[in-house]
């Protein structure tokens, strides 16, 4: 019977600094400090810069500064991180291993010429992987770091593209701010008018505090604008990673003229296979794949090359010890595991099922998004036409109506119809104009990038 006995002192001090300065030595880390700073996001993570196509520098700052200090892209670039460690863990069982041991093992029993037995050395180890169990699980990981690349990729496509399109829409507000105002001049112009028509007894007073009322009304526009324009800017700084400050600080934008982009003319695999998304699922799809190789291979049996270096002492450390080298095969098969290994493999292959379902669903899904953005830029161009040809006929309309109203051949209530109409068809045209830069953005996101 053995039992253990306190370690010879001299033996562990030996072992100790074996393993204080072996293999398995801790890396060089710097200190933790109280605040984790960013991590930086890995070059393989970031998209083209398709952002640049506008030649605008404030707009490319912006999305650099977001690139930077956006806690969503720490937060990927971390995970990316985590699964490369996962895939270094993984490739080190294929490897062979070698371990530092020292023991003191006290000898019950009726001889006692043989009291205790001390033995130090090396235990070396090596997995030979014949049924691809450890191979399956490496490609497995790596098509994990494969898939948090695409998943960070994405986190920048969605970010650079939510970015842009808020910087965009901070402009049509703008523009929506100077219609709000030269609406407001409009009005307060009819209400001069009214006053003096109503002031010479040519129309009643009702008139007066009904162009009032609409002067007031468009005051209000102005206001909502400017809050809107106020939050608009705090949304930016936020997607920047900065401070509300930042937003307000920022200049109001140049909105620049639509790209000559054209729709694809055809849209099938090739085409959104080049989304961040959609690589992410075919990933995930390869990793549960090897996942089910992995589960198979466990039914199979696990051959180890096993070896011990090292020194024998009986009784005491006084003697010279006896060499001691050992090493053969072991092998390990699984017999009984209550169903483990069956259970195992059907999640696997479950796990496979629904990741390739989810890839194909996902090609779908950017297949239809292509298409539909594509449409809505095909109509746009004619509906733009046609809004541009509205807004002028709203404008002499307007201009005849009011020339009527002052000979005094009309009444207010039919300059009011006219005016108003004029002032809608001048919002509705600025949404168009707006809409045309929308769908440049949408289109780069339905791609994956620029096209």
């Amino acid at each position: 019977m053995f039992v253990f006995k306190r370690p010879a002192t001299g033996l562990l001090m030996g072992v100790s600094a074996l393993v204080l300065t072996g293999c398995a030595a801790l890396p060089n880390t710097e200190p933790v400090s109280p605040v984790p700073s960013a991590s930086p996001v890995p070059q393989d993570m970031l998209i083209g810069r398709w952002w640049d196509g506008y030649k605008d520098a404030q707009l490319t700052d912006l999305v650099q500064t977001a690139l930077r200090d956006s806690p969503n892209l720490t937060a990927a670039a971390g995970r990316l991180l985590k699964a490369r460690a996962l895939e270094d863990t993984q490739k080190a069982t294929l490897y062979p291993t070698a371990t530092a041991l020292g023991a003191s093992l006290q000898m019950g029993g009726k001889d006692p010429a043989i009291d205790a037995v001390t033995l130090g050395g090396i235990n070396f180890g090596w997995e030979l992987d014949f049924w691809g169990k450890n191979r399956a699980g490496l490609k497995a990981t790596v098509t994990a770091a494969e898939a948090a690349r695409a998943d960070g990729q994405q986190a920048v496509l969605v970010l650079s593209t939510s970015l842009v399109n808020a910087w965009f829409e901070l402009g049509h507000m703008y523009k929506d701010l100077d219609v709000a105002e030269r609406n407001l001049a409009i009005r307060t112009d009819t209400q001069s008018l009214v006053a003096q028509r109503v002031e010479g007894g040519l129309r009643p007073r009702a008139e007066l505090e009904q162009a009032r009322a609409n002067v007031a009304n468009s005051k209000g526009e102005v206001a909502a604008l400017n809050e809107r324009i106020l939050i608009q800017r705090h949304l930016i700084a936020a997607l920047a990673g900065q401070a509300p400050a930042f937003g307000e600080a920022l200049p109001r934008p140049v909105l620049p003229d639509t790209q000559d982009f054209k729709a694809p003319t055809r849209i099938d695999l090739e085409l959104v296979a080049r989304r961040p998304d959609v690589a992410a699922a075919r990933a995930r799809a390869e990793q549960a794949v090897h996942g089910t190789e992995r589960a198979k291979a466990s039914f199979y049996p696990n051959v180890n090359l096993m070896a011990f270096a090292g020194k024998v002492f009986l009784n005491d450390l006084s003697g010279s010890g006896i060499d001691a080298i050992n090493a053969g095969p072991v092998i390990s098969l699984p017999l009984f595991e209550g169903g483990r290994l069956r259970a195992n493999l059907r999640g696997a292959e479950a796990d496979q099922s629904v990741a390739l379902a989810s890839y194909h669903q996902s090609v779908i899904n950017a297949m239809q998004e292509v298409a539909d953005t594509g449409a809505s830029q095909t109509a746009l161009s004619e509906r733009l036409s046609l809004s541009n040809e509205a807004l002028a006929s709203s404008e002499e309309a307007y201009r005849m109506a009011r020339l009527r109203y002052e000979a005094g051949l009309s009444d207010y209530a039919s300059l009011l119809v006219i005016e108003q109409n004029l002032l809608s068809q001048r919002t509705a045209n600025t949404a168009l104009q707006s809409r045309a830069l929308t769908l440049e953005v949408a289109m780069v996101k339905a791609l994956g990038g620029s096209y």
